[in-house]
């Protein structure tokens, strides 16, 4: 009846050992280079946890997030719609399907802010198709769907045209004029181009703009950028260290 007692033993004894062992002894720590808007970093990262490009995606695609033009101001220039739509569906498919095959850090935080960056992607290439199609048929507007009472003044407007039309883009100067350092100057500009020919013109070209796109666009699921992603990541590395440049 010995040798069982003594082998009971020892396996309490490792059992003890195995469990009292600090994790980091199993960890395998590696080196990474990363930049921030002022600093270059330094720092080790556990290699058993995350790989080195994992990190460098997650710094690449998803703190520092490519984004997408969201200027419409150049919605309707010398290309066609079909060229524009074709450019932009291009541009969207390959920023949505880099997010979904590249490999990531995955944890909650990275993982979800990956789900909404797509989101967001996806959103705001709808916008801009309907937008640019709409400069020629307004009407396409009215198939889409993320608006409020505001966007819909406006759309209204670009699809009746003439005196509505107008009237919308008076409206909408005074908005634009309260949220504008030189007023009168603005003012001025807008009766230049209200009493020329081309006034149609110039009412619909400002309602798309600064009417209609700038409320929808406020409406889609736009990405925080004001939170603190250095600090997300650096929750991620062991002994950080940066040379920064002064402010």
């Amino acid at each position: 009846m010995k040798y069982p007692i003594i082998y009971l033993k020892g396996l309490l004894l490792l059992t003890i050992f195995i469990t009292i062992v600090p994790n980091n002894v199993f960890s395998q720590y590696a080196e990474i280079e990363y930049y921030t808007e002022l600093c270059g970093c330094v720092a080790k990262f556990d290699s058993t946890q995350y790989t080195r490009k994992q990190l460098q995606n997650t710094i690449d695609y998803l703190w520092w997030m490519p984004n997408i033009d969201t200027d419409a101001t150049g919605l309707k220039d010398v290309k066609s719609a079909e060229e524009l739509i074709n450019d932009l569906k291009t541009e969207c498919m390959q920023k949505i399907e880099r997010l979904q095959t590249l490999d990531f850090v995955n944890d909650t935080f990275w993982q979800k802010l990956k789900n909404e960056i797509i989101e967001y992607y996806i959103s705001t290439c709808k916008l801009k198709e309907y937008t640019m199609l709409a400069y020629d048929n307004p009407k396409i507007l009215l198939e889409y769907d993320l608006v409020d009472s505001t966007c819909m003044y406006y759309r209204d407007a670009l699809i009746k045209g003439g005196e509505a039309m107008l009237k919308a883009w008076a409206k909408l100067n005074e908005v634009l004029k309260s949220n504008n350092g030189y007023p009168d100057q603005l003012q001025r500009e807008f009766e230049a181009k209200y009493n020329s020919d081309n006034r149609l013109t110039y009412a619909k070209e400002a309602i798309m703009v600064f009417g209609w796109w700038n409320n929808a666009n406020h409406l889609l699921p736009h990405i925080d950028f004001s939170y603190n992603y250095r600090e997300e990541f650096e929750k991620l590395l062991n002994n950080v260290e940066c040379e920064c440049d002064e402010p």
